[in-house]
């Protein structure tokens, strides 16, 4: 015989908690129309590796509680997406607060324009030149945009904000 002073019964109530681990940034533009996001849930009493998950993009319905840690999304439209992920924990308690983002996928891209500079195929009898531009993009102000340059193919530059650039002993 067990006593009732030999035995206690544990109910876990408390959910657990959901986090995005990786992915587009909250509010990100992307360029692409295949995106990949990672989640991780917490819990008090459910290690990591037994939590189960459930997620959707937009208004679609959530997939059912699996233990997939991400998904990737592909052919997506362009436009803003939404996804969202709640963790369940061992004792079936969901997180009443997915984890969101929302994200932009926009594959039209930015437009470099050079407002200044040597004519395309002049002569030059000068060492230097000197380069102005600007962009243009139809979800960023035009002071957001940041540039990259290349000289006859070669790599590029890191991404700047500058939108002048002299070049010097050239042959």
């Amino acid at each position: 015989d067990i006593g009732a002073d030999e035995f206690s019964l544990v109910v876990d109530t408390t959910p657990p908690s959901t986090v995005l681990a990786s992915g587009p940034a909250d509010g990100a533009h992307v360029s692409t129309t295949s995106v990949a996001f990672g989640w991780e849930g917490t819990d008090d009493t459910t290690p990591p590796a037994q939590m189960r998950f459930s997620y959707r993009l937009d208004a679609a319905a959530y997939t059912p509680p699996a233990a997939a840690t991400g998904a990737t999304f592909d052919g997506l439209a362009p436009g803003v997406h939404t996804i969202s992920v709640y963790a369940v924990d061992g004792a079936g308690n969901p997180d009443p607060t997915p984890a969101e983002r929302t994200f932009t996928v926009d594959t039209t891209g930015a437009e470099a324009q050079i407002t200044l500079g040597p004519p395309q195929g002049s002569t030059q009898t000068s060492a230097s030149a000197t380069f102005e531009f600007t962009g243009s993009d139809d979800h960023s102000a035009p002071g957001q945009l940041q540039f990259a340059t290349a000289l006859d193919g070669g790599a590029y530059s890191a991404y700047s904000s500058g939108t002048t650039l002299t070049l010097n002993g050239l042959s």
